[in-house]
């Protein structure tokens, strides 16, 4: 797999392609919810790992279904 510029994401990108705030970017980076790198004192996400990721979450409905919560604060 070859990465670019383009697939190097910042907490900003994140944010803005999820429909987040950034501090729940990092707090879901600091989680292993959304699979970042911590670099100094930033944050880095790489878009195909984080596609990846997305694509294993359970849609809303899922959740619904299983009876599990909306939000991922319980998550470890």
């Amino acid at each position: 797999m070859s990465i670019t510029r383009e697939d190097v994401l910042t907490v900003a990108d994140v944010a803005a392609l999820l429909d987040l705030k950034p501090y729940t970017v990092k707090e879901y980076a600091r989680r292993g919810i959304l699979p970042g790198r911590k670099l100094g004192r930033t944050w880095r996400f790489l878009r195909p790992e984080l596609e990846e990721a997305i694509s294993h979450l359970p849609t809303a409905e899922e959740r619904a279904r299983s009876g599990h919560r909306a939000d991922l604060r319980s998550t470890p």
